[in-house]
Formats: structure tokens, C-alpha cells, sequence
């Protein structure tokens, strides 16, 4: 299993913890798109060669301080500008790749539903399976340990799917 990192978006945890970020085309084999250079990233830009279509997940690496996937929100002249969610990425001049990614819409849809699982009106996690309110009875989902369920165990049926038994990208 993927080690989590502090601050990773719900997204990159999941394509993480599946081994699958669609940087490959399933049938080819071949990257959809990869660069590799001296990137300078600041103020959230980053000037590339690649041709990147606005909306589009990519992922760094090679990065000390911004290694992850990113949302392309902006592109003029060669340059995108990249939005981070809950990451905050930092100004870093690198040596490293950036992997273009060909996320399904019906995955991001799932990310949507797994997200929605994860958190409450008060921002805790939350996998309440029943709640009674006369006597105040909760019921949490619990798996095979009896440990109380996470998106792993709640999820795996529909990111079974997804799932790629190799990585194809090292991260």
C-alpha cells in the first residue's frame, strides 16, 4: 500500500494507493505525453513544451518540495499555471519530469463520491453506515478486522477497475 503524504490531495492518494495515475495508454503502453528538463516553477506557473489542454491533471516529480498531480487552470505562450486544491506549492527550480495525464471523467466522479465520504459538515471523517436519533444510536462500517471502514474498504469494488498491478509512473 502507498505510504500518504501530509497534504496530498484526495486524488494523488487514490491514484497512488491504485498504482494508476493514466499517464499510459493502456493498449500502446506508451506515455501520453512526458517531459523531462529544468523546470522553474513560480507563482504557480511553469513554462513547458509539451502541449497541455486547460483542465487536465499532470504530475511532477523529480521535485523536492512539489512532487504530485496538479490541475493545469491556466495556459498562454508555453506557460501553464497549475492549481494545487489543498497542496500549496511552493517557488523550486528542479531537475525532473512532468507526466501528462488522461484522468476519466467517471474516475473523477468517484473521487467526487470517495471525497464526500471522507468528510462531514464539520470536516472530520465520517463513514456512519446508520443513526438513530430517540436514543442516540451511530453505526460505523466496519471491515474484515473489524477496524472501522476507510474509502479503501468502502471504495474497492469500484476502484477495482482502475487498478493497475504495476505503477505506471514511480512516484
Amino acid at each position: 500500500m502507498a505510504i500518504e503524504k501530509e497534504g496530498e490531495i484526495m486524488l494523488s492518494r487514490i491514484m497512488r494507493s491504485i498504482n494508476n495515475h493514466f499517464a499510459i495508454d493502456r493498449l500502446t503502453g506508451k506515455f501520453y505525453g512526458i517531459e523531462t528538463g529544468i523546470f522553474n516553477l513560480i507563482d504557480k506557473t511553469i513554462t513547458v513544451k509539451y502541449n497541455y489542454v486547460l483542465g487536465q491533471y499532470i504530475y511532477l516529480h523529480g521535485s523536492i518540495l512539489n512532487d504530485g498531480v496538479y490541475q493545469v487552470i491556466n495556459i498562454q505562450d508555453g506557460v501553464i499555471t497549475l492549481d494545487s486544491k489543498d497542496q500549496s506549492l511552493h517557488d523550486e527550480k528542479w531537475g525532473g519530469t512532468i507526466y501528462s495525464l488522461r484522468v476519466p471523467n467517471d474516475f473523477l466522479q468517484l473521487i467526487g463520491q470517495i471525497e464526500n465520504f471522507e468528510m462531514s459538515s464539520d470536516g472530520k471523517a465520517s463513514n456512519i453506515t446508520s443513526a438513530t436519533f430517540g436514543i442516540q444510536s451511530t453505526t460505523f462500517g466496519t471491515n474484515d478486522q473489524g477496524v472501522k471502514a476507510g474509502w479503501q474498504d468502502v471504495f474497492r469494488q469500484e476502484l477495482h477497475k482502475y487498478r493497475r498491478h504495476t505503477p505506471d509512473i514511480e512516484v
